[in-house]
């Protein structure tokens, strides 16, 4: 099942909208005349980018200013296919696709349960009727037919990825997925959670490195985490971890300990596992690389000892491997996206909401970012149809799009933009008034700049008083054009001034001349 078209009657900023998922369809909805149209481009012959972005994938960015609707729109997908769509207080619709001639739509509004001519555009053949052939009309469980994983920068912030706010053992416990079905009889929710109420997480550097960790563990990653930051492959991993704090997990978890904390009998044998494979390496604390498997896999099996472990990774001649936030940011979603599509259903559509994916990201690794999740998931391969949405301000994402996988916003409307991001210069895409209504420059430097003009103009309310002071500002501005004016202007102020001036001493000068003849003409009287 794809998602096509859904359309909002009202919330927050967005009032009775409509928006275009599926380049492959084309839909409109008129609440006036309570018509749905729907053209499918495969059967009209129209041009669309069919599986551009590799076989089951679709991509669909929301770009638009703050305040434009896109976060309203992640907040809505989010409510009716991760919450619950029966609970849903504002009022919407779907159009989805079966993959095969079905298209049906959803709906929880009284609207849809009116007459409504549906248009579906055929060659030679226009259908045209309460409900077209191939169409459905019913209130569908989106969760039959979606699986749905949110992931914003809180996520990135939670898990310590950016900085050291830890994450609740709440979030941990029903982010990571310590529900597995091999422990639904040990971990209760109605248990669980007194028993972690005192519990606080020590401040380590752990999460992002596990991250790698996971990668490292398994080749198929392996080759693509070294390429990716064109880094040697680590020798080794220096450890650095509290043996007291260990011991007191294993007391805490010991059936006859604490009872009220001991929540997994399990755990005093993996620590053991771990302190027999630490005292192998006591000399210097450093796991080489054929080691990491083992490493990696006996701390990830006991879900409150991980904090524990300070971990650097080392190249062969010593030195520490760092990350920059980006770098930690791309490794996040990655392992993200791993664990995300293994827990996926086969016959379902898979959906990934990315929030301001490129948050974090320098420039260069924007540009970069998407390529980099194509090529990961078609090294870890996809048998399931997978549809990333994603929230972005950045032209460098939206290089990487045709108009048809884009929806522009504008005050919670959708909007068509006559320019087509695929393949643009990333000057011509932000030049675009969609994108900066006031031009390219800061404002601060536009100001800087406005008063040197006032200055030429002699406008005399202006900070710029000197041509000096003028021509410094000149001096420093990087826009050829605009410097080649100015400069322009201030020499022929200049030459303005030196004419003025010389004109100025010349009238002196024929005044005192005067003045001198008619004094000498009284010396010869």
């Amino acid at each position: 099942m794809e998602l096509v078209y859904l359309w909002v009657e009202d919330y927050k900023n967005i009032q009775k909208q409509g928006f275009n998922f599926s380049p492959r369809f084309r839909c409109e909805y008129d609440e006036d005349t309570k018509e749905l149209k729907i053209v499918d481009k495969e059967e009209t012959g129209e041009f669309y980018p069919k599986n551009f972005f590799g076989d089951n994938i679709n991509i669909t960015a929301i770009v638009g200013e703050n305040g434009s609707g896109k976060s309203s729109i992640f907040e809505v997908l989010s409510k009716i296919l991760i919450v619950n769509s029966g609970l849903e207080v504002f009022n919407y619709f779907f159009v989805l696709n079966d993959g095969l001639k079905n298209i049906c739509y959803t709906n929880n509004i009284d609207i849809l349960n009116t007459d409504i001519t549906i248009e579906k555009h055929i060659p030679r053949q226009l259908v045209d009727g309460k409900l077209s052939r191939g169409i459905t009309n019913h209130n569908i469980a989106l969760k039959k037919y979606f699986d749905v994983s949110y992931l914003n920068i809180s996520h990135l912030e939670r898990d310590g990825i950016i900085k050291n706010d830890y994450p609740s053992p709440d979030d941990l416990i029903k982010y990571y997925g310590i529900y597995r079905k091999n422990d639904s009889e040990l971990y209760k929710e109605d248990s669980l959670y007194p028993t972690f109420s005192g519990f606080k997480l020590s401040q380590f550097n752990f999460f992002q490195t596990f991250a790698i960790g996971n990668l490292l563990i398994d080749d198929k990653y392996k080759k693509l985490f070294f390429e990716l930051f064109k880094i040697k492959q680590p020798h080794s991993i220096k450890i650095n971890y509290d043996k007291t704090k260990l011991n007191d997990i294993k007391i805490s978890n010991t059936p006859n300990g604490d009872s009220a904390r001991a929540i997994d009998a399990s755990v005093p044998d993996k620590i053991d596992k771990i302190v027999e494979f630490l005292n192998k390496i006591k000399d210097n604390l450093i796991i080489e690389s054929d080691d990491y498997k083992t490493f990696f896999t006996l701390i990830s099996s006991v879900y409150n000892l991980e904090t524990n472990f300070q971990l650097t990774f080392q190249t062969e001649d010593g030195k520490d491997i760092k990350l920059s936030a980006g770098e930690k940011t791309i490794l996040f979603y990655l392992e993200r996206i791993d664990l995300m599509l293994s827990r996926f259903e086969k016959d379902k559509c898979n959906i990934l909401l990315f929030d301001e994916i490129e948050l974090y990201l320098h420039p260069n690794w924007q540009k970069r970012i998407l390529k980099i999740i194509l090529d990961f998931i078609k090294e870890i391969g996809l048998s399931k149809k997978l549809h990333i949405i994603i929230t972005s301000h950045s032209p460098f994402i939206l290089s990487d799009l045709p108009k048809e996988n884009v929806i522009f916003l504008e005050n919670g409307k959708q909007v068509d933009v006559d320019i087509n991001p695929f393949g643009a210069n990333i000057h011509t895409l932000l030049s675009h008034g969609f994108f900066m209504k006031d031009g390219l420059m800061g404002e601060f430097a536009k100001s800087k700049i406005d008063d040197v003009i006032k200055y030429l103009n002699n406008d005399k309310k202006n900070t710029i008083t000197t041509d000096k002071d003028a021509q410094n500002i000149i001096n420093i501005i990087g826009e050829p054009i605009i410097k080649r004016e100015l400069q322009r202007m201030l020499k022929n102020k200049m030459e303005l001034s030196n004419k003025t001036e010389i004109d100025t001493i010349k009238d002196k000068i024929k005044l005192l001349t005067e003045r001198l003849e008619k004094l000498e003409l009284k010396d010869d009287k």
